[in-house]
């Protein structure tokens, strides 16, 4: 590898590498790329967008439709090359997260859990017929990435500013609209922010660096994500406590009584009813709401679910949890 300024520019080995590993970028690009029709022809999802439509059976199917013929090619790659039988007890691993909740699909119950059985398989095959990855072909990729997530949120405030085009889970007559970039889905739209942005702070330097993080910290901003914003700034924080304090563990000892700090706060919540905190509250009153897991409920009839999982898919907002729920400790722990 050469370096040219900040590129790094691959050898012609890892040029030939980059070739033979066509069908995993192949599948990565598929996996970025796909949803981005979800903007332009406003389809997503009727209930949490009024402006949007749901989107159409043949664009949910068409997403699988694209990766069968690339597991094939990955698959024949991988069983006709012997230095890779190591990596078995892994797929194994993965196999097993897979088939159980596709054994709940073929016994007939809820279809939901496609999603979950089909794209576990789907990375495992990617990455198992892979021989190696140079740093390189890697940097490009984000490099790309960096740019077209940059570059949709761009589009999307121009054009809610200029001519007032909502993007998903936004309504009209309020500010509060949340950008969700090429996805269009602010939630996860902010995990890719943070991938960049401990790759930007490593791959750039200066001016550019310093102009490229305020980018990406702005557009994360834009996705009024609370989850995504408040690790945001515990990361932000625990960055600032360690220069100062020069000891990450005394950083990560003063994050911790952030909880406290908080329960402190929502005390006085109810004297500043009347500002904008307030107002701000109440418009993401349902989202909150939505957010809190029933425990009491799932604790209260435990012994139907903590082994194998609920047979019929509940969706909750928090999917750590709800994945417990629905898959049982042994998948989960797995």
């Amino acid at each position: 590898m050469t370096n040219i300024g900040n590129y790094v520019q691959p050898t012609v080995k890892e040029a030939r590498q980059s070739n033979k590993n066509y069908v995993f970028w192949l599948g990565l690009v598929l996996c970025t790329i796909y949803q981005s029709y979800r903007y332009p022809l406003q389809i997503s999802s009727a209930g949490t967008s009024p402006t949007y439509s749901d989107t159409p059976l043949a664009w949910q199917a068409g997403k699988f439709v694209l990766a069968l013929p690339l597991i094939a090619m990955s698959l024949v790659r991988w069983l006709g090359n012997s230095a890779r039988l190591p990596q078995w007890p892994m797929a194994l691993g993965t196999l097993f997260l897979s088939s159980f909740a596709l054994l709940k699909i073929v016994s007939g119950h809820d279809s939901q859990y496609l999603d979950a059985s089909f794209w576990i398989f789907f990375s495992l095959v990617l990455v198992l017929s892979v021989d190696s990855l140079s740093d390189s072909a890697i940097d490009q990729y984000l490099y790309i990435l960096l740019v077209y997530a940059l570059g949709s949120t761009l589009v999307q405030v121009f054009l809610f500013l200029a001519f007032g085009r909502l993007p998903a889970l936004a309504f009209e007559g309020t500010y509060l609209v949340r950008f969700g970039g090429f996805l269009d889905d602010p939630n996860g739209f902010a995990a890719i922010w943070f991938l960049l942005m401990g790759w930007s702070y490593k791959r750039f330097k200066g001016r550019t660096r310093a102009l490229i993080l305020a980018g990406i910290v702005l557009s994360l901003l834009l996705t009024q994500s609370w989850t995504a914003i408040a690790f945001f700034l515990a990361v932000l924080l625990f960055y600032v406590l360690t220069s100062v304090l020069r000891r990450p563990l005394y950083a990560l000892a003063a994050i911790c009584t952030l909880p406290l700090c908080a329960i402190f706060l929502v005390q006085w919540i109810p004297r500043l009813q009347e500002a904008f905190l307030f107002d701000m509250l109440q418009a993401k009153q349902e989202s909150i709401e939505g957010h809190i897991f029933p425990w009491s409920l799932w604790a209260s009839k435990w012994t139907d679910w903590t082994l194998l999982g609920e047979w019929r898919y509940n969706p909750h907002e928090s999917w750590w949890a709800s994945s417990m729920v629905n898959f049982g400790v042994l998948w989960f722990g797995a």
